[in-house]
């Protein structure tokens, strides 16, 4: 008995010209695609306190958050450039729920934008493998600040030029409770050193404080953070959970 199979299932190089048999097959075949699950969206108010310094106040949930999957690239890429969707996977947050994205692509590093009118706009990194993923429980949230509210903390003096994005660093320490449930604090004192691409430094080393990160105004480029500590073992946060990088930029 003879089998034979149709072009969509054999092998197919997705990239070949459009003028080729291989192009018009790719365009036939349809991407794998995961759906995976994002922080609750809130709002974290900036305070002035007697001594005109500031801190954060009360973290409250909000809706309405434009949540959009913008760039992609394959996964473990490592400081591969990242290409804009065609048309990019949005979804609207609901007030204290988990946000849902589907039909997002599989095994890629994404980047993930949240906006609302009057907030400054964020962004998350996530990795995605051939499963869909859903939220860890550590309880975070994304935080939207409102426009112009970081500007008192940003680092390093001067402040922000035009253009420039502001990258949130912080550092957790966790330990397992009673019970095997895991514990979570602020870590600080945590020395942070940042790079550029040519491993030149940005700025002199800075620590991680014990009540908000640190806001740090970088141009648009290639970095490298390092974080070490005399007594603490630092390791990546939430690369478990596909979150490959735990930041925001603006």
């Amino acid at each position: 008995m003879l089998l034979a199979c149709s072009d969509s299932h054999r092998n197919v190089d997705a990239t070949a010209p459009d003028d080729t048999p291989d192009a018009a097959v790719a365009k036939r075949v349809k991407v794998r695609t995961v759906s995976i699950e994002m922080f609750k969206m809130a709002e974290h108010l900036l305070e002035s306190a007697a001594d005109g310094s500031f801190k954060y106040g009360a973290l409250t949930d909000i809706g309405g958050v434009k949540v959009c999957v913008a760039q992609r690239r394959a996964a473990f890429a490592s400081f591969e450039p990242f290409e804009p969707l065609e048309k990019p996977i949005c979804a609207k947050s609901v007030e204290g729920q988990t946000v849902r994205l589907s039909e997002v692509p599989a095994s890629s590093d994404l980047i993930i934008t949240y906006a609302k009118d009057g907030y400054q706009t964020g962004t998350w990194s996530f990795r995605t493998d051939e499963q869909d993923v859903a939220a860890p429980l550590w309880g975070v949230c994304a935080e939207l600040v409102p426009t112009g509210g970081r500007e008192p903390w940003l680092e390093p003096n001067p402040q922000a030029a035009v253009g420039d994005g502001a990258v949130a660093i912080s550092a957790t320490a966790f330990w397992t409770g009673a019970g095997d449930s895991p514990l979570y604090t602020q870590a600080e004192g945590v020395t942070v050193a940042i790079d550029r691409a040519d491993r030149s430094p940005v700025v002199a080393p800075l620590k991680t404080l014990p009540d908000r990160p640190l806001w740090v105004s970088l141009p648009a480029g290639l970095y490298r953070f390092r974080f070490s500590h005399p007594r603490m073992n630092m390791q990546p946060m939430g690369a478990d959970a596909q979150y490959f990088v735990v930041g925001r930029s603006d």
